[in-house]
């Protein structure tokens, strides 16, 4: 066998040794350039998501500034936090989110800022950017007259009184022998007749009223709900529950019987409803007189109650009268009807009649007794009765109470004083009664009144006082005041000073307040003005305005229109980012 020489095969490892070493050499270079390259391809791909992220965010902030500027109601259709998220956006995406620096409430006030945050995202890459806009509301036109309609203005045997001009997108007819002491603009015409101290201006173009719809948004959004089935029910409910006496006696009594034996009984020869009336006999004292206690729920300090009675007395020459009896806190009060002549041959008289009740005090007890001048004889009584005379009929009624951010008779507080009274196609009366705070009635029946005397102002100075969908009719005598003694009832409670910015509390009911309205009166139809009605602030209406009082007082506040409420702001808000407010937002 024949070996290779040893030294040969020394030079053929060299050899290998030598060709194998720079191609290892290549190979790594190779593979550190292609790593690089890999390297240098993701740093770009990183690079073009990044900028693709930082473009997301700036058209995020672009995007929430087009939906500001094109919503009139964007704070409360868009609200707190998250506007947009993870919005697709070509090959990136965005989210933004809202806060206001001031209160944290971005619904809240209409003058606020807001500071807008938007992330743009790509891939792993994320970009995060953030401004603060100054969104300045302009006040709807309408807001800049004493008042508006959205249709005619009609006055019938009125006197209507301004210090700021009143305005009609219809026309304005003036009736004969009525005066208008205020500028008058109309888009429609103006009538020659009555009498105007003042400019009359035909307008080329209506004024701008609020979105019959979207008007109700922020108030329906943050208003606390009272429920209508909560309010005191009016429907002249008839306070005797025995009032013709055919089965029994029951639920009358001898008011301050003389002695033991003073009856009480049926009478079955004399009657004028059924068969039976009701006899007092052995009388021999002013006390023998017949009585009934009436519900307390029922009787309201200040009003009038009809009285209904047949009285019969043979052999009498005396008086009858019907008298209602208060116990109070403070004492015993007694307010009676005129007296009735019994005739002394016998026969039925109408001994009834209208009681005005006004007491002191926290009422105890109440009752119905039949006065008569004569303390002998048999005094007999038929198809007695009595009601409230002083309601509207079938009506639900919101009175005699203080309803302000601190008070709320009828169920929960809220902070910025907005209640939201659906009415349910039931009629509601609103007054006498103190109310600081906006409220929003929706839904109501075609007798709902604003009734008075009242004192109304809105928490907020340039909130609404009044916000309603349908016809509504105001009736406040402006000439009578509000007078605590006579509803029994404090309007200036610790909680809700008057006037409710720097005013005075106290713990009595003795105080007097002037009857009138102060804020923005807003009806999304026809609105009716009856009796001697003063509104400080501006009256607004969707559809007609009826004066119908004997007086319209209108005294302009301005607080509305240079900083306008929710809802009465222009359609094209002016809304720009705050100079010197762009920063990058790292985490």
């Amino acid at each position: 066998m024949n070996r290779m020489p040893r030294n040969l095969q020394r030079h053929r490892g060299s050899i290998y040794l030598a060709v194998l070493g720079p191609a290892l050499v290549i190979g790594l270079i190779g593979m550190g350039a292609l790593a690089m390259a890999r390297s240098q391809n993701r740093a770009g791909v990183a690079a073009a998501d990044f900028a693709t992220a930082r473009l997301c965010a700036n058209a995020g902030i672009e995007i929430a500034l087009f939906k500001m500027r094109a919503d009139p109601y964007w704070r409360t259709h868009l609200g707190n936090g998250a506007w947009f998220t993870n919005v697709a956006l070509g090959q990136g995406r965005y989210s933004v989110t809202a806060a206001d620096p001031i209160s944290g409430d971005v619904t809240l006030a209409s003058n606020h800022p807001v500071t807008l945050t938007s992330t743009g995202a790509k891939g792993s890459a994320s970009y995060s950017l953030q401004v603060t806009v100054q969104a300045t509301p302009t006040a709807l036109s309408c807001l800049n007259v004493s008042m508006c309609s959205g249709g005619d203005t009609t006055l019938n045997a009125s006197t209507l009184t301004s210090d700021q001009s009143v305005e009609a997108n219809g026309a304005f007819s003036n009736g004969t022998g009525c005066t208008v002491n205020a500028d008058v603009q109309a888009v429609g015409t103006i009538n020659t007749a009555g009498t105007y101290t003042k400019s009359k201006q035909i307008l080329a173009s209506s004024l701008v009223l609020p979105d019959a719809v979207h008007v109700f948004d922020f108030y329906n959004a943050n208003g606390t709900a009272i429920s209508y089935a909560s309010l005191y029910k009016s429907n002249a409910t008839q306070l005797i529950s025995n009032t013709s006496f055919e089965s029994n006696t029951t639920g009358w009594y001898v008011y301050a019987p003389s002695s033991g034996s003073v009856t009480l009984g049926q009478n079955l020869l004399q009657h004028t409803d059924g068969l039976f009336s009701l006899q007092t006999g052995s009388r021999n004292g002013a006390g023998d007189v017949p009585a009934t206690d009436l519900p307390l729920a029922n009787m309201r300090c200040g009003d009038t109650y009809t009285v209904a009675a047949q009285a019969y007395a043979s052999g009498l020459t005396a008086n009858v009268q019907a008298t209602i009896v208060v116990v109070t806190s403070t004492g015993t009060q007694s307010f009676s009807a005129s007296p009735v002549a019994l005739k002394p041959g016998g026969g039925w008289v109408n001994a009834g009649g209208n009681i005005a009740v006004s007491w002191t005090g926290t009422l105890i007890k109440a009752t119905l007794k039949f006065d008569c001048t004569s303390n002998t004889g048999n005094l007999l009584i038929d198809a007695v009765g009595v009601t409230d005379s002083s309601l509207p009929s079938s009506a639900y009624l919101l009175d005699r109470v203080v309803l302000s951010p601190a008070s709320n008779p009828y169920g929960s507080t809220n902070a910025k004083g907005i209640y939201l009274l659906d009415c349910g196609g039931k009629s509601v009366t609103i007054g006498p009664c103190r109310i600081v705070g906006t409220l929003v009635v929706t839904n109501a029946g075609s007798g709902t009144t604003i009734q008075g005397p009242i004192v109304w102002e809105p928490a907020l100075a340039n909130y609404p006082a009044l916000l309603t969908d349908k016809a509504i009719t105001l009736t406040v005598n402006s000439a009578v005041g509000l007078s605590e003694s006579t509803y029994g009832v404090n309007l200036n409670p610790t909680n809700t000073p008057y006037p409710y910015v720097g005013g005075s509390a106290n713990a009595v009911a003795t105080d007097g307040y002037p009857s009138v309205i102060n804020g923005i009166v807003y009806c999304g139809a026809d609105l009716t003005t009856t009796s001697n009605t003063s509104v400080k602030g501006m009256v607004v209406s969707a559809g007609k305005i009826n004066v119908n009082a004997t007086s319209l007082n209108l005294s302009y506040g301005s607080a509305p229109f240079i900083l306008p409420p929710p809802g009465f702001g222009a359609q094209s808000p002016a809304v720009a980012p705050i100079a010197g407010t762009w920063q990058r937002v790292v985490n």
